[in-house]
């Protein structure tokens, strides 16, 4: 799974970028929760779940809800930093969050879930090192951020390696023989 607040065009097409990658490297069963949404059904993973860093995280009730929903079910984010310009969240934001006072902090209340959960799955968030993806590097460096993910999203799975995926997407033009 894939939890992102994709509100900014910038932010879906980076999203469908990774969702391609991620595809090519072996992650078949990627299912993207779009926490923008007022509210959905999330299947909650066990183990790990990818988190796309983009400035809604910070922002959405939805995308908080949905973080804290699979916090507390013992789920653990891995972030996946999409910019360099993520404004990192200071202690202000999880003291506003821990008292109720910021806007991501406003869950509903039909998922019993408190204020100081949603700040505890926001700090557990930010306590894991994000791994980088970026749509302006070359196939290749995508190839392996995206095998980056995968491996932390699905650990101990096992994955193709890059040139037995790229077939996937550069279709080999008719001048040049296989083999």
């Amino acid at each position: 799974v894939m939890l992102a607040a994709a509100a900014a065009p910038e932010t879906v097409l980076t999203l469908r970028i990774l969702e391609h990658f991620l595809s090519a490297v072996g992650v078949d069963d990627l299912r993207v929760v779009d926490a923008a949404a007022d509210h959905q059904e999330i299947a909650v993973p066990s183990g790990a779940f990818g988190v796309l860093l983009s400035p809604e995280v910070l922002e959405s009730a939805a995308f908080g809800t949905a973080l804290t929903l699979m916090h507390t079910r013992q789920s653990s984010p891995v972030p996946v930093l999409a910019s360099s310009q993520f404004p990192y969240p200071t202690p202000a934001f999880f003291a506003a969050v821990e008292e109720g006072a910021h806007p991501v902090a406003k869950v509903s209340t039909d998922d019993n879930i408190t204020p100081r959960q949603v700040a505890a799955a926001y700090k557990k968030l930010f306590s894991v090192v994000a791994l980088s993806w970026s749509p302006a590097e070359s196939y290749v460096q995508l190839f392996q951020q995206a095998t980056e993910i995968a491996r932390r999203v699905q650990p101990g799975r096992r994955r193709q390696s890059i040139a037995a995926r790229a077939s996937h997407f550069v279709a080999r033009p008719s001048w040049v023989r296989a083999g």
